[in-house]
């Protein structure tokens, strides 16, 4: 069978697709995983608020859920994520981060000071 192009070319057979295989999501995972990598690195970094975390509780968990889970650990939440399971939250206990991981908490991380001292309307900045 002869094929032409949209130039007039002849072609013999059928043009061929190469079949698409995992080799070529290479370059966006690798993209993916710097970018969270990146993400880790800069939260960790991040000067954070003393008393004030990121809790990340099990997925499933609704904010009633969270905030059980962080007041039984002597703490109280300050808002929550786009997610229901994903809170900032302060606490003055030196045990609170052992205390909410042991409670059901996946992560505890420091909250980066981005966090706490900027308000979604102009002018209403303030820090915790």
């Amino acid at each position: 069978m002869t094929v032409n192009d949209k130039w007039g070319d002849n072609h013999v057979g059928d043009p061929v697709d190469r079949a698409a295989s995992w080799a070529d999501l290479l370059p966006a995972v690798m993209v993916l995983i710097a970018g969270l990598i990146g993400i880790v690195l800069v939260t960790l970094l991040t000067a954070s608020v003393p008393g004030q975390y990121l809790v990340i509780a099990r997925p499933g968990l609704d904010q009633a859920d969270v905030l059980d889970l962080v007041y039984r650990a002597n703490g109280g939440v300050l808002g929550f994520g786009g997610l229901s399971n994903i809170a900032i939250v302060a606490s003055d206990d030196p045990g609170f981060k052992q205390t909410v991981i042991a409670g059901g908490a996946l992560f505890v991380l420091p909250s980066p000071r981005l966090l706490g001292c900027f308000s979604p309307v102009e002018g209403l900045s303030h820090e915790f």
